[in-house]
């Protein structure tokens, strides 16, 4: 499905808008207010850096974007835990 898409859509406009996305983003977040969102956005950034380099190497297969969600999954999943355990202790408020 993912390579169907890929084949079909416009690699040089896709990738075009999806980049002025991320640096629209990755400018406006940090101007609402802390530094987290702006950490939020370079940890996604760096996912979507190794997703990349993973599909450049292996070709994109079911496999892959299967990983790549789980891992993803796991780590929103941490990093809501550890930011539950620093608001609860003091530390975030």
């Amino acid at each position: 499905m993912v390579a169907d898409f890929s084949e079909s859509a416009s690699t040089r406009i896709t990738r075009m808008v999806l980049g002025i996305y991320l640096i629209v983003l990755c400018f406006l977040i940090p101007l609402t207010g802390g530094s987290a969102e702006s950490d939020v956005c370079d940890l996604g950034r760096r996912g979507i850096w190794i997703y990349y380099r993973m599909a450049m190497n292996f070709g994109v297969t079911g496999d892959l974007c299967g990983y790549f969600l789980q891992v993803c999954e796991l780590v929103m999943a941490l990093v809501v835990v550890v930011v539950d355990i620093m608001v609860k202790s003091g530390i975030i408020k």
